[in-house]
């Protein structure tokens, strides 16, 4: 078992118009983990770049795995666990942002 503290990787961006995209790369070292935390009013916006990425947001029961191209999504308050799968560095783009105007009627 791994006891190691997990490694931040990146503050959440303050909220503001213009949303910011970071490249993380690469997530790499096995089993080192990276935790981000995003605010109440805001989105995180998750897509791999390259590689495989394990994925689990405290409090939930569930993990996530995500190849190459996919996203993930989900809204703050919430903190997320990321590291890189299968020993091979991951690249990732992460996009926190208000969430999307509802459509006016």
């Amino acid at each position: 078992m791994d006891t190691t503290a997990p490694h931040p990787l990146v503050a959440a961006p303050p909220a503001g118009p213009a949303p910011r995209s970071l490249l993380l790369a690469p997530l790499g070292g096995l089993h080192t983990v990276h935790t981000l935390e995003v605010p109440a009013g805001q989105v995180l916006q998750l897509r791999v770049l390259q590689g495989r990425v394990w994925l689990t947001r405290e409090g939930r029961a569930e993990d996530w795995f995500l190849d190459a191209g996919a996203l993930w999504q989900g809204a703050g308050p919430l903190r997320v666990h990321l590291s890189a799968e299968g020993g091979r560095a991951a690249a990732l783009e992460c996009r926190v942002a208000p969430p999307p105007a509802a459509p006016r009627r």
